[in-house]
């Protein structure tokens, strides 16, 4: 699945968004047309490429639904300051997306097995 890192400034304050690397642009429904993003934990949002160079997903509704959302799944209060350190100790540097159709995504933004764990 094509993944998109989460490392940045872009997490640091709400309202928050995801960048989307360059590589992965194509990928994504064209800036401006809204789309459905299906979480790992069963979360659904509204979204839609955003910015100048169509380089960042983001809710509509409310930019800081997906900081909140990425904050919970971590354990960290609502405006917390995201370090690199926070998203290592969850396990996760990155959101994966799969395209399920033209207008809906899945994207996982689960942690990681720990080291040594089971399979």
């Amino acid at each position: 699945m094509p993944a998109t890192p989460l490392i940045g400034p872009h997490l640091c304050l709400e309202p928050d968004y995801i960048p989307i690397p360059s590589d992965m642009r194509q990928f994504f429904p064209p800036r401006g047309e809204y789309f459905t993003g299906v979480t790992d934990d069963g979360q659904e949002f509204t979204m839609v490429v955003a910015q100048a160079g169509s380089n960042a997903i983001h809710t509509p509704e409310d930019n800081s639904i997906l900081g909140r959302h990425f904050r919970e799944r971590m354990g960290l209060p609502s405006g917390a300051y995201v370090t690199r350190e926070h998203l290592e100790a969850y396990g996760r540097l990155d959101v994966e997306f799969r395209r399920i159709d033209r207008r809906t995504y899945y994207m996982d933004f689960g942690p990681a097995p720990k080291k040594g764990a089971a399979d």
